[in-house]
Protein backbone atom coordinates (compact mmCIF):
# COMPACT_ATOMS: atom_id res chain seq x y z
CA UNK A 1 0.00 0.00 0.00
CA UNK A 2 2.89 2.37 0.72
CA UNK A 3 5.37 0.79 -1.66
CA UNK A 4 5.95 3.77 -3.97
CA UNK A 5 7.53 5.81 -1.18
CA UNK A 6 8.96 3.06 1.02
CA UNK A 7 9.44 0.06 -1.25
CA UNK A 8 8.27 -3.47 -0.50
CA UNK A 9 9.29 -6.08 2.08
CA UNK A 10 12.22 -7.30 -0.03
CA UNK A 11 13.80 -3.84 0.22
CA UNK A 12 14.13 -4.25 4.00
CA UNK A 13 15.75 -7.68 4.03
CA UNK A 14 19.29 -7.80 5.41
CA UNK A 15 19.72 -11.47 6.22
CA UNK A 16 17.90 -14.77 6.61
CA UNK A 17 18.47 -18.39 7.55
CA UNK A 18 17.05 -20.96 5.14
CA UNK A 19 16.58 -24.70 5.60
CA UNK A 20 17.23 -26.31 2.22
CA UNK A 21 15.42 -29.42 0.94
CA UNK A 22 18.33 -31.63 2.06
CA UNK A 23 18.15 -30.23 5.61
CA UNK A 24 21.16 -27.92 5.33
CA UNK A 25 20.80 -24.62 7.20
CA UNK A 26 22.14 -21.82 5.01
CA UNK A 27 22.78 -18.27 6.31
CA UNK A 28 22.25 -15.60 3.65
CA UNK A 29 23.06 -11.88 3.82
CA UNK A 30 24.48 -10.09 6.85
CA UNK A 31 24.24 -7.00 9.06
CA UNK A 32 25.35 -4.38 6.53
CA UNK A 33 22.91 -2.10 4.73
CA UNK A 34 24.67 -2.80 1.41
CA UNK A 35 25.89 -6.17 0.21
CA UNK A 36 26.57 -7.07 -3.43
CA UNK A 37 28.72 -10.14 -2.82
CA UNK A 38 27.41 -12.61 -5.36
CA UNK A 39 23.91 -13.35 -6.57
CA UNK A 40 20.99 -11.75 -4.73
CA UNK A 41 19.84 -14.86 -2.88
CA UNK A 42 17.84 -12.83 -0.37
CA UNK A 43 15.38 -11.76 -3.01
CA UNK A 44 15.40 -15.15 -4.70
CA UNK A 45 14.25 -16.93 -1.55
CA UNK A 46 11.95 -14.09 -0.46
CA UNK A 47 10.02 -14.38 -3.72
CA UNK A 48 9.97 -18.16 -3.95
CA UNK A 49 6.71 -18.75 -2.01
CA UNK A 50 8.39 -21.52 -0.04
CA UNK A 51 9.24 -23.57 -3.13
CA UNK A 52 13.04 -23.47 -2.66
CA UNK A 53 13.49 -23.69 1.10
CA UNK A 54 12.04 -22.81 4.49
CA UNK A 55 12.97 -19.41 5.91
CA UNK A 56 13.48 -19.82 9.66
CA UNK A 57 14.66 -16.34 10.65
CA UNK A 58 15.01 -12.85 9.20
CA UNK A 59 17.04 -9.72 9.90
CA UNK A 60 15.23 -6.58 8.78
CA UNK A 61 16.06 -2.91 8.67
CA UNK A 62 13.41 -0.54 10.03
CA UNK A 63 12.62 3.14 9.60
CA UNK A 64 11.49 5.64 12.25
CA UNK A 65 7.80 6.47 12.27
CA UNK A 66 7.11 9.83 10.53
CA UNK A 67 6.15 12.59 12.99
CA UNK A 68 2.97 13.58 11.15
CA UNK A 69 0.56 12.45 8.46
CA UNK A 70 -2.45 13.74 6.62
CA UNK A 71 -5.15 12.25 4.40
CA UNK A 72 -6.83 13.78 1.38
CA UNK A 73 -10.00 12.52 -0.31
CA UNK A 74 -11.18 13.61 -3.74
CA UNK A 75 -14.20 12.56 -5.79
CA UNK A 76 -14.47 12.36 -9.57
CA UNK A 77 -17.42 12.11 -11.93
CA UNK A 78 -15.21 10.29 -14.43
CA UNK A 79 -12.89 7.43 -13.45
CA UNK A 80 -10.62 8.16 -16.42
CA UNK A 81 -9.98 11.66 -15.06
CA UNK A 82 -9.05 10.14 -11.72
CA UNK A 83 -6.50 7.99 -13.52
CA UNK A 84 -5.01 10.99 -15.30
CA UNK A 85 -4.81 12.91 -12.03
CA UNK A 86 -2.68 10.13 -10.54
CA UNK A 87 -0.09 10.53 -13.28
CA UNK A 88 -0.02 14.31 -12.89
CA UNK A 89 0.54 14.04 -9.15
CA UNK A 90 3.78 12.17 -9.78
CA UNK A 91 4.86 14.27 -12.74
CA UNK A 92 4.74 17.34 -10.53
CA UNK A 93 7.17 15.79 -8.06
CA UNK A 94 4.80 14.71 -5.30
CA UNK A 95 5.51 11.48 -3.42
CA UNK A 96 2.51 10.56 -1.26
CA UNK A 97 2.98 7.65 1.12
CA UNK A 98 -0.18 5.99 -0.19
CA UNK A 99 -2.75 6.54 -2.92
CA UNK A 100 -5.86 4.37 -3.24
CA UNK A 101 -8.67 4.35 -5.78
CA UNK A 102 -12.25 3.19 -5.25
CA UNK A 103 -14.67 3.09 -8.17
CA UNK A 104 -18.42 3.66 -7.94
CA UNK A 105 -19.24 0.02 -7.21
CA UNK A 106 -16.68 -0.09 -4.39
CA UNK A 107 -18.03 3.12 -2.85
CA UNK A 108 -21.61 1.81 -2.96
CA UNK A 109 -20.55 -1.47 -1.38
CA UNK A 110 -18.79 0.32 1.49
CA UNK A 111 -21.90 2.39 2.19
CA UNK A 112 -24.02 -0.76 2.47
CA UNK A 113 -21.49 -2.86 4.38
CA UNK A 114 -20.43 -0.20 6.87
CA UNK A 115 -22.82 2.76 7.14
CA UNK A 116 -21.56 5.89 8.80
CA UNK A 117 -18.10 6.06 7.29
CA UNK A 118 -18.93 9.36 5.59
CA UNK A 119 -17.90 7.96 2.21
CA UNK A 120 -19.88 9.44 -0.68
CA UNK A 121 -20.63 7.86 -4.04
CA UNK A 122 -19.09 9.14 -7.26
CA UNK A 123 -17.61 7.53 -10.34
CA UNK A 124 -14.32 7.27 -8.45
CA UNK A 125 -12.62 8.43 -5.28
CA UNK A 126 -8.94 8.89 -4.51
CA UNK A 127 -7.68 8.45 -0.96
CA UNK A 128 -4.20 9.96 -0.64
CA UNK A 129 -1.92 9.92 2.39
CA UNK A 130 1.11 12.12 3.10
CA UNK A 131 3.78 11.68 5.77
CA UNK A 132 6.55 13.91 7.11
CA UNK A 133 6.64 16.95 9.35
CA UNK A 134 3.30 18.60 10.07
CA UNK A 135 4.11 21.60 7.86
CA UNK A 136 5.40 19.50 4.97
CA UNK A 137 2.28 17.32 5.10
CA UNK A 138 0.07 20.42 4.81
CA UNK A 139 2.15 21.71 1.91
CA UNK A 140 1.89 18.38 0.09
CA UNK A 141 -1.86 18.36 0.60
CA UNK A 142 -2.19 21.87 -0.85
CA UNK A 143 -0.07 21.06 -3.91
CA UNK A 144 -1.92 17.85 -4.69
CA UNK A 145 -5.31 19.53 -4.15
CA UNK A 146 -4.42 22.05 -6.86
CA UNK A 147 -3.45 19.25 -9.22
CA UNK A 148 -6.67 17.35 -8.58
CA UNK A 149 -8.78 20.41 -9.36
CA UNK A 150 -7.23 20.66 -12.83
CA UNK A 151 -8.55 17.16 -13.52
CA UNK A 152 -12.12 17.90 -12.54
CA UNK A 153 -12.08 16.62 -8.98
CA UNK A 154 -14.79 17.85 -6.64
CA UNK A 155 -15.29 17.88 -2.89
CA UNK A 156 -11.60 17.71 -2.02
CA UNK A 157 -11.09 17.30 1.72
CA UNK A 158 -7.80 17.28 3.65
CA UNK A 159 -7.43 16.27 7.29
CA UNK A 160 -4.72 15.70 9.87
CA UNK A 161 -7.22 14.71 12.54
CA UNK A 162 -6.39 11.21 13.78
CA UNK A 163 -10.03 10.17 14.26
CA UNK A 164 -10.99 11.33 10.78
CA UNK A 165 -7.99 9.66 9.15
CA UNK A 166 -8.67 6.39 10.95
CA UNK A 167 -12.30 6.51 9.82
CA UNK A 168 -11.28 6.89 6.19
CA UNK A 169 -8.73 4.10 6.34
CA UNK A 170 -11.28 1.86 8.05
CA UNK A 171 -13.66 2.47 5.15
CA UNK A 172 -10.91 1.50 2.73
CA UNK A 173 -10.07 -1.60 4.74
CA UNK A 174 -13.54 -3.14 4.37
CA UNK A 175 -13.89 -2.80 0.61
CA UNK A 176 -12.78 -6.36 -0.08
CA UNK A 177 -15.17 -7.80 2.48
CA UNK A 178 -17.98 -5.59 1.19
CA UNK A 179 -17.84 -6.95 -2.36
CA UNK A 180 -20.50 -9.60 -1.71
CA UNK A 181 -23.18 -7.20 -0.43
CA UNK A 182 -23.64 -5.18 -3.61
CA UNK A 183 -25.70 -7.80 -5.48
CA UNK A 184 -27.91 -10.20 -3.54
CA UNK A 185 -26.87 -13.82 -3.92
CA UNK A 186 -23.42 -12.94 -5.26
CA UNK A 187 -20.18 -13.87 -3.48
CA UNK A 188 -16.60 -12.83 -4.11
CA UNK A 189 -14.20 -15.18 -5.86
CA UNK A 190 -10.47 -14.58 -6.02
CA UNK A 191 -9.77 -14.67 -9.74
CA UNK A 192 -7.93 -11.97 -11.69
CA UNK A 193 -7.76 -9.83 -8.56
CA UNK A 194 -4.09 -8.84 -8.33
CA UNK A 195 -2.79 -7.26 -11.52
CA UNK A 196 -0.17 -4.52 -11.49
CA UNK A 197 0.38 -2.20 -14.47
CA UNK A 198 2.71 0.68 -15.38
CA UNK A 199 1.49 3.96 -13.92
CA UNK A 200 1.08 5.52 -17.36
CA UNK A 201 -1.46 2.81 -18.25
CA UNK A 202 -3.78 3.36 -15.28
CA UNK A 203 -6.35 5.69 -16.94
CA UNK A 204 -6.91 3.29 -19.83
CA UNK A 205 -6.84 0.17 -17.66
CA UNK A 206 -9.59 1.51 -15.42
CA UNK A 207 -11.85 1.86 -18.45
CA UNK A 208 -10.87 -1.52 -19.89
CA UNK A 209 -11.65 -3.28 -16.61
CA UNK A 210 -15.13 -1.81 -16.70
CA UNK A 211 -15.62 -3.01 -20.26
CA UNK A 212 -14.64 -6.54 -19.24
CA UNK A 213 -17.03 -6.39 -16.27
CA UNK A 214 -19.93 -5.14 -18.38
CA UNK A 215 -19.26 -7.71 -21.11
CA UNK A 216 -19.67 -10.66 -18.74
CA UNK A 217 -22.41 -9.22 -16.54
CA UNK A 218 -20.87 -10.25 -13.23
CA UNK A 219 -20.38 -8.10 -10.17
CA UNK A 220 -16.96 -6.46 -9.95
CA UNK A 221 -15.66 -3.81 -7.60
CA UNK A 222 -12.54 -2.02 -8.81
CA UNK A 223 -10.09 -0.70 -6.24
CA UNK A 224 -6.39 -0.80 -5.53
CA UNK A 225 -3.10 0.81 -4.63
CA UNK A 226 -2.80 3.08 -7.66
CA UNK A 227 0.33 4.67 -6.22
CA UNK A 228 2.13 1.59 -7.58
CA UNK A 229 -0.29 0.56 -10.34
CA UNK A 230 -1.73 -2.31 -8.30
CA UNK A 231 -5.42 -2.99 -9.01
CA UNK A 232 -7.78 -5.46 -7.37
CA UNK A 233 -10.91 -6.19 -9.43
CA UNK A 234 -13.13 -8.00 -6.90
CA UNK A 235 -15.35 -10.29 -8.98
CA UNK A 236 -18.59 -11.63 -7.50
CA UNK A 237 -20.67 -14.51 -8.84
CA UNK A 238 -23.63 -16.73 -8.00
CA UNK A 239 -21.72 -19.80 -6.88
CA UNK A 240 -24.69 -22.06 -7.50
CA UNK A 241 -24.75 -21.11 -11.18
CA UNK A 242 -22.36 -23.17 -13.31
CA UNK A 243 -22.52 -20.53 -16.02
CA UNK A 244 -21.11 -17.91 -13.66
CA UNK A 245 -18.04 -20.07 -12.97
CA UNK A 246 -17.34 -20.25 -16.69
CA UNK A 247 -17.78 -16.49 -17.01
CA UNK A 248 -15.38 -15.75 -14.16
CA UNK A 249 -12.69 -17.95 -15.71
CA UNK A 250 -13.00 -16.07 -18.99
CA UNK A 251 -13.11 -12.73 -17.19
CA UNK A 252 -9.96 -13.55 -15.22
CA UNK A 253 -8.20 -14.61 -18.41
CA UNK A 254 -9.06 -11.30 -20.08
CA UNK A 255 -7.92 -9.30 -17.05
CA UNK A 256 -4.57 -11.11 -16.89
CA UNK A 257 -3.99 -10.81 -20.63
CA UNK A 258 -4.83 -7.10 -20.46
CA UNK A 259 -2.18 -6.58 -17.78
CA UNK A 260 0.43 -8.51 -19.76
CA UNK A 261 -0.41 -6.64 -22.96
CA UNK A 262 0.41 -3.23 -21.45
CA UNK A 263 3.65 -4.41 -19.85
CA UNK A 264 2.22 -5.27 -16.45
CA UNK A 265 2.14 -8.41 -14.34
CA UNK A 266 -0.50 -10.95 -13.36
CA UNK A 267 0.35 -10.52 -9.68
CA UNK A 268 1.77 -7.52 -7.88
CA UNK A 269 1.25 -8.66 -4.30
CA UNK A 270 -0.57 -11.96 -3.76
CA UNK A 271 1.83 -14.28 -5.57
CA UNK A 272 1.48 -17.05 -8.15
CA UNK A 273 0.46 -19.95 -5.93
CA UNK A 274 -1.84 -22.29 -7.84
CA UNK A 275 -4.38 -19.90 -9.37
CA UNK A 276 -1.98 -17.97 -11.61
CA UNK A 277 0.44 -20.70 -12.71
CA UNK A 278 -0.82 -20.79 -16.29
CA UNK A 279 -0.64 -17.01 -16.65
CA UNK A 280 2.90 -16.94 -15.26
CA UNK A 281 4.01 -18.96 -18.26
CA UNK A 282 2.29 -16.57 -20.64
CA UNK A 283 3.73 -13.46 -19.01
CA UNK A 284 7.38 -14.42 -19.48
CA UNK A 285 7.93 -17.97 -20.77
CA UNK A 286 11.72 -17.67 -21.13
CA UNK A 287 12.19 -16.36 -17.61
CA UNK A 288 9.93 -19.11 -16.32
CA UNK A 289 12.18 -21.75 -17.89
CA UNK A 290 15.08 -20.37 -15.83
CA UNK A 291 12.94 -20.51 -12.69
CA UNK A 292 12.11 -24.15 -13.39
CA UNK A 293 15.81 -24.96 -13.70
CA UNK A 294 16.53 -23.27 -10.36
CA UNK A 295 13.68 -25.18 -8.73
CA UNK A 296 14.92 -28.52 -10.10
CA UNK A 297 18.51 -27.80 -9.06
CA UNK A 298 17.65 -26.88 -5.46
CA UNK A 299 14.65 -29.14 -4.92
CA UNK A 300 14.94 -32.12 -7.30
CA UNK A 301 12.43 -34.18 -5.32
CA UNK A 302 9.86 -31.36 -5.29
CA UNK A 303 9.20 -31.50 -1.54
CA UNK A 304 9.11 -27.75 -0.96
CA UNK A 305 5.53 -26.45 -1.28
CA UNK A 306 4.76 -28.81 -4.18
CA UNK A 307 2.25 -27.59 -6.73
CA UNK A 308 2.84 -23.89 -6.05
CA UNK A 309 4.24 -21.83 -8.95
CA UNK A 310 5.61 -25.01 -10.58
CA UNK A 311 3.77 -28.15 -11.66
CA UNK A 312 4.32 -31.26 -9.58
Amino acid sequence: MRAFKYGTAKDYLLAMNVVMPDGTLVPIGGKTLKNVAGLDLLRLFAGSEGTLGIITSLRLKVLPKPPARGVLTAYFDNVHNAGKAIISIYKEGNIPSAMEILDKSALKAIQIFKPGTGIDVADAMLLIEFEGTSSSVREQGQRVSSTLKTHGSRDIQFSQDTTEMDRLWEARSVVGASASVLKEGYNRVYQGEDICVPLAEIPGILLELRKIRDKHGLGCLIFGHVSIGSLHPAITIRKSQAGDWEKVKEMAREIHELAIRVGGTVTGEHGIGVARKAFMRIQNPEAFKIMEKIKHALDPNNIMNPGKIFDA
